[in-house]
């Protein structure tokens, strides 16, 4: 999913791109690059779907805010963030700071840092033939950080697991113990049942922990492999080598509710990529992007579907 804001009379219309990226390209010029397999292809419309079944629920998404003013906040200089479009390449441990930052504060979907990287404003720094490096390294940094986010709320569902199953196996020696102890008496045997009542209890705990340490694991799963795929692309963009072919995703799988981490049951961190026409370079006091050192129309569009296709990658 790519969200985009397109030229229009030199001035900037964000609209939300409903089609998957393979059909927003299916006219671009120049070589088409490296090709998406069948299942890789479809998973933008997998996203979409899931988003427009969520929201039919009434509930609201959450999406995360300004990245480049974040960093900024956190000590990168503007040369390294929206003004350059270089903000993965400059400063990768801010990019993905500020990334786990809103997915700690609660954010469903992340932007990728990739606002103002294309041809257009890169140039200017000298890093105009770096897009595709920056786009793949931005969308590096946006996986990694949803994976360290659902890894360590595994790491404590699965703390739990391992603690309920400890008082189940603790409450079933228990039981075992007090059914040995039972004889013909009414005393011995109400015993009896008693800890096994309360044994029962504890292992369903133990189960239902158990099964949300699984459902936690699942989703590390998908989003390593997403992140392990993002992280080869980024490698081979930055060498300059063939990118790797682009499989199908793992599966996530489907949301759950729970309290305190996904009470809404929107489901797995969603990662969308942002790309717009940000201006190229402004005029010494100019306040409108009419008034930026544009390049030749031929030479702006040609730079746009540059970024797009290293988005659609």
């Amino acid at each position: 999913m790519v969200r985009v804001a397109l030229p229009h009379g030199r001035h900037k219309v964000f609209r939300h791109l409903k089609l998957p990226s393979s059909r927003l390209l299916a006219t671009a010029p120049g070589p088409p690059g490296p090709q998406l397999a069948a299942g890789a292809r479809d998973y933008p419309w997998r996203q979409w779907y899931r988003l427009e079944k969520f929201l039919k629920t009434g509930q609201v998404v959450v999406i995360d805010g300004a990245n480049g003013t974040e960093i900024q906040r956190r000590g990168g200089r503007p040369a390294e963030t929206f003004s350059s479009g270089t903000a993965a390449l400059m400063r990768p441990d801010l990019c993905q700071e500020v990334h786990q930052a809103y997915l700690e504060s609660g954010a469903d979907v992340i932007i990728t840092h990739t606002y103002s990287a294309n041809g257009n404003v890169m140039a200017s720094s000298g890093n105009g033939g770096r897009v595709d490096e920056c786009i793949m390294a931005a969308s590096a940094l946006a996986r990694r950080a949803a994976l360290n986010h659902v890894a360590e709320h595994a790491a404590q569902v699965a703390q739990v697991a391992a603690s309920a199953s400890a008082a189940a196996s603790s409450s079933a020696a228990a039981v075992t113990a007090a059914a040995a102890r039972a004889t013909t008496s009414l005393q011995s045997n109400n015993a009896a049942q008693v800890s096994a009542t309360g044994s029962l209890k504890s292992t369903r705990i133990a189960a239902e922990s158990v099964n949300v340490a699984l459902h936690a694991i699942e989703e590390v799963h998908a989003h390593a492999a997403a992140a392990k795929a993002a992280a080869a692309a980024a490698l081979a963009a930055s060498e300059g080598l063939p990118l790797p072919e682009a499989t199908p995703p793992i599966e996530q799988p489907e949301p759950v509710r729970m309290k305190g981490w996904d009470s809404a049951g929107f489901g797995p961190s969603m990662i969308v990529a942002s790309m717009s026409t940000h201006p190229p370079e402004m005029a010494a006091g100019g306040e409108s992007s009419c008034n930026a050192k544009w390049p030749a129309a031929e030479i702006e569009e040609r730079n746009y579907f540059q970024a797009a296709r290293a988005i659609r990658l």
